[in-house]
């Protein structure tokens, strides 16, 4: 899974916990594009394996 900084994306909030994401910080990217802060992604691949916006 890709990790990014300062990445520009046309999201403003992370879809799992819907807070923004913050300038300089790092979010991860997956293939579909979707984009998420690390801790998130991190703690909804403990329990699935797909984009939580794709499936």
């Amino acid at each position: 899974v890709p990790f990014y900084e300062d990445i520009l994306t046309a999201f403003d909030n992370c879809p799992i916990c819907l807070e923004p994401f913050q300038d300089g910080s790092f979010v991860f990217e997956l293939q579909c594009g979707h984009v998420f802060h690390p801790q998130c992604i991190d703690e909804w691949f403990r329990n699935a394996r797909s984009c939580p916006v794709c499936r």
